[in-house]
This record gives structure tokens, sequence and C-alpha cells, in this order.
């Protein structure tokens, strides 16, 4: 996992190496509702004193049109270089130097430091998502400057509960967990 911070006196930015967990879990997603499965990451880049948690799951909410949802939590929700202003979407890139394709969807904030991004019904069968190598979520820091985050693919491919569960999200035409 790589964190990027555009820098005014730097054209290519400062980067910053930091760890992701992945993992699967079950999540009540509402009262009275069975619990589904979710893909969990936590995602921590220690210089920047950033922690987040970022989580994928079916959407089973009916007033929100998406088939999936995606939900980052930074902790925390003001860390030190300046808090988290917006989480406008998830871009898919082929590469880590490449520039992003959005996925289609609408990106909310719910309160300081959580979001929620609702992914359209088309996001799963986006050739952004089929043939991207890297996942990369653009973030926009209250002191105005951006930063990127890129999650490689690589991160997905283990353990291979994740890959079963993105295979049964998205069909047997995935090839994003590919090994």
């Amino acid at each position: 996992m790589v964190l990027y911070e555009e820098d005014p006196a730097d054209p290519n930015g400062k980067r910053f190496v930091g760890s992701a967990i992945w993992r699967t879990e079950m999540v009540t997603a509402a009262l009275g509702q069975p619990p589904e499965l979710a893909i969990r990451a936590d995602i921590e880049v220690p210089e920047r004193k950033l922690a987040m948690t970022w989580s994928l799951r079916p959407n089973t909410d009916k007033g929100l049109p998406a088939t999936h949802t995606v939900e980052i939590v930074f902790k925390p929700a003001d860390f030190p270089s300046g808090g988290v202003s917006k989480v406008p979407g998830i871009l898919m890139k082929r590469a880590e130097q490449t520039r992003g394709v959005p996925l289609a969807g609408l990106a909310v904030k719910v309160r300081p430091g959580f979001y929620l991004i609702g992914l359209s019904t088309t996001f799963a069968a986006s050739p952004a998502w089929h043939q991207g190598s890297e996942r990369e979520q653009e973030i926009l820091v209250e002191r105005s400057t951006r930063s990127l985050q890129a999650k490689p693919r690589t991160l997905f491919s283990t353990p291979q509960s994740i890959d079963d569960l993105l295979h049964s999200y998205l069909g047997d035409g995935s090839d994003i967990c590919s090994h």
C-alpha cells in the first residue's frame, strides 16, 4: 500500500509506504437483517499517522441505488497532516503511474472521517474494474493538497476467501484477483 501526496515543491509528489491487512468478516447491515459477508482492509501509513478501514459489501438498502457499498473510516478523523475533506470515489489503473478511470458511483461524507461510496449497478461490468491492476482512491485533505492512495492487486489475492468473495460479488468473468 502506498500513499501519494501532492507537493507544490515537488512535481512527483511524496510517496509513503504503508500496510494493508485484508480479510473477510460477517457484518449486520440493519437491525433484523441477517449478517452478510464483507471484504475489509485495515490500512496504516505510520509516517503520516494515518489509519483507515476500507470495506466492500453488497447493498441491502432498497432506498440506495447501488449494488455494493464501500465504507471508508479514517482514524483519527483529523489525522495530523490535515484531515480528509472529501473522498470523490474510486479510480482504477493499469499501473501505478498511469491515469485512473473512475468507477460509476456516488461518494458522500457521512460524518467527519466516515465516507460511503455507493457503486452503480454497472461497476462490476466496467472494463475499468476488470482491467485495472491497481485500485486507487482519490482523497482530498483539508489543507488543500490532494493525496492518492493506491492499492496493488496483490493485496486482493490473499487469503483465498477474499478472492472467492469478489468472484461471488462480480460473477465468473472477474479477473480482479488473478494471481
